[in-house]
């Protein structure tokens, strides 16, 4: 439950700082996201990745 509300969490911040960078390029949307969740071999860490383009929608 913990692990869940964590990533969650993670994931909030990493969306709102990919809005953010997007922003400062001009842009004014993000799509085609991508979420990838990777956990490292023998350890209790998680990697979370999440990718979008940055596009101006007029």
């Amino acid at each position: 439950m913990i692990c869940m509300q964590m990533f969650k969490k993670f994931k909030r911040t990493s969306i709102q700082r990919l809005k953010e960078n997007a922003s400062k390029l001009g842009t004014n949307a993000v799509v085609a996201l991508q979420i990838d969740v990777e956990p490292f071999a023998n350890s209790s860490t998680i990697l979370v990745s999440i990718l979008g383009t940055a596009v101006k929608v007029s």
